[in-house]
């Protein structure tokens, strides 16, 4: 387990997107009209080529990779990256200056590969195209190798996998990267595109799929008391972090953590969910905590560490009521939905804030992965002194 330092990393751009819409505000206006996904969130393919066009000038894709089909999830995180740089306003040259690349999925070209091991099924190895066999010589790391291509990085690229936790792991891996001065600037991606019947049926087996309510539809309703289960969705997001100082908020901690206790089930008593939640609320007082809550059995644990540690009023609520679970995206999408109730001065439920808060982002994952960020604004720490 691992503390970050007390100094701060400022986030300069946001991009995010989900089958609710295109961009934070897009994401805010629907779910203050509560807007709710049910059985699953596919991104329809218009609102992705309005992403690559709306963020796309200035960047041009190497000529040489066109004729590559890249998978679904590939396509997500570039469209959140170009969208996340278009908000920080940086130029396109920063990709070739000490800026860091830090991808975030669950599972990587997960399409492609089922695809892949289809074709193998009807032919030899050499029956597979170009392409696929690409995305499955890659592995997880095909998003970052992908988007160093498109995008002719010259930084640092790192992928995380560390299944729903990894978008957490990858923003925790930029903010040290940033305080030890391995780059001055990073952009955090993840991406998911998993909603397959495979996918589904696995986690129906083991209990975590929402079965069909009595309207025939999926619905992910964080700490209910049945705790059903949740729909998978598709989700991009991005986030353009450095040291110099920004009017939006800022990151002051992340941590790491492991419930070692089984594959896939969570400590009932969530020790290192206390000890993680302790880390970061510092003793001070919390605006509110964006729990991971997936409308599991686990929530009711997650939601007990949050009140021993922040308190019985403490606001507290899941992003997945409105978007069911991206998986490996899922943190990121949370962390940036947590920046824009700061800036909005209200959480996703109506609840208002006050100015100067801090709050607490939650992603946990299989094999008892859990990451944590703490957002607060420029005067509630020290800020940086470094410039872009």
């Amino acid at each position: 387990m691992t503390a970050a330092k007390n100094d701060l990393v400022f986030i300069h751009g946001l991009g995010l997107l989900s089958p609710l819409g295109l961009g934070v505000e897009a994401h805010w206006r629907a779910i203050r009209k509560d807007r709710r996904l049910v059985d699953h969130g596919i991104i329809p393919d218009e609102l992705i080529a309005r992403a690559l066009r709306a963020g796309g000038r200035g960047f041009a894709c190497p000529q040489k990779f066109h004729h590559l089909s890249w998978d679904r999830s590939i396509v997500l995180a570039l469209g959140a990256t170009l969208g996340a740089w278009a908000d920080a306003g940086w130029p396109p040259e920063f990709r070739r200056r000490d800026t860091g690349l830090f991808l975030a999925t669950s599972k990587g070209p997960a399409l492609t590969w089922l695809a892949a091991c289809s074709a193998l099924k009807t032919g030899w190895p050499g029956s597979l195209s170009e392409s696929d066999a690409w995305h499955v010589a890659m592995g997880p790391a095909a998003l970052g190798a992908a988007l160093a291509e498109l995008l002719e990085w010259k930084g640092a690229v790192h992928t995380s996998v560390a299944a729903c936790a990894s978008a957490l792991v990858a923003a925790h891996r930029a903010v040290e990267s940033l305080r030890c001065g391995e780059c001055r600037r990073a952009i955090v991606v993840a991406a998911d595109a998993s909603v397959h019947p495979f996918f589904e049926s696995g986690l129906n087996n083991l209990g975590v799929l929402a079965p069909p309510g009595a309207d025939a539809h999926r619905h992910c309703r964080p700490f209910s008391d049945e705790g059903a289960g949740f729909f998978i969705s598709e989700a991009a997001a991005a986030i353009c972090l450095s040291r110099a100082a920004h009017p939006a908020p800022a990151i002051g901690a992340t941590w790491l953590g492991s419930d070692a206790t089984h594959l896939v089930s969570a400590d009932s008593q969530a020790h290192s969910l206390t000890t993680g939640l302790s880390r970061l609320a510092d003793g001070l007082s919390v605006a509110f905590v964006h729990a991971h809550a997936t409308g599991t059995r686990h929530d009711r644990y997650e939601l007990a560490a949050i009140r021993r540690v922040c308190g019985e009023r403490t606001p507290v609520f899941s992003h997945k009521q409105w978007l069911g679970h991206s998986l490996g995206a899922s943190g990121l999408v949370a962390l940036i939905l947590s920046a824009v109730c700061h800036r909005k001065r209200c959480t996703l439920d109506g609840r208002s804030l006050e100015a100067g808060g801090r709050s607490i982002t939650i992603a946990q994952g299989f094999g008892g992965h859990i990451g944590m960020c703490r957002l607060q604004e420029a005067h509630c720490g020290s800020g940086g002194k470094r410039g872009l």
